[in-house]
């Protein structure tokens, strides 16, 4: 509502919760139960080195490549429909894959760039979980938003924010 654009991307390989909406945000094999779902909500891939079929030189040569994949499908869906890109920094129930680097910050300029908000799913990877407060402290950048659960809690509380 606050940019007035409609579409939502998020990462294959993700979980975001068991609701109708964030089983939309999901990207993995639960998602299937809310499916057709809601128009708007966009896949990507998300970079999986250890498994990846292509042989990268180096971390940095990955980023350049999902980086790039990510901008043309930003571009191929319009950059004024996309509202956020919804991403966990660090996805744990699909393993914990920890992104090459250079990858999150070069989401967070592809974000500005066209003026998209970056939401970052801290539920799982939380208060401390990480070794740092959030999991985005391990990064240089800083999302627009940050969602957590959990953690908040100690999980005594059902509590979200």
């Amino acid at each position: 509502m606050a940019t007035g654009r409609y579409k939502i991307f998020s990462r294959y390989r993700s979980y975001h919760g068991a609701t109708f909406g964030a089983g939309n945000l999901s990207g993995e094999g639960r998602r299937f139960t809310v499916e057709p779902g809601l128009p708007g909500f966009i896949k990507f891939d998300i970079p999986y080195l250890y498994r990846e079929v292509v042989d990268f030189d180096n971390e940095e040569a990955a980023t350049e490549f999902y980086l790039s994949r990510l901008n043309n499908q930003i571009l191929y869906e319009g950059p004024d429909s996309i509202a956020a890109v919804f991403i966990e920094p660090i996805p744990g129930s699909n393993g914990v894959l920890i992104p090459p680097k250079g990858y999150l910050e070069g989401v967070r300029k592809l974000c500005d760039r066209y003026g998209i908000l970056m939401i970052c799913d801290e539920v799982m990877s939380g208060f401390g979980r990480t070794g740092k407060m959030f999991a985005v402290d391990h990064f240089d950048f800083q999302p627009d938003i940050i969602t957590f659960a959990k953690g908040v809690t100690c999980a005594t509380a059902r509590l979200a924010a």
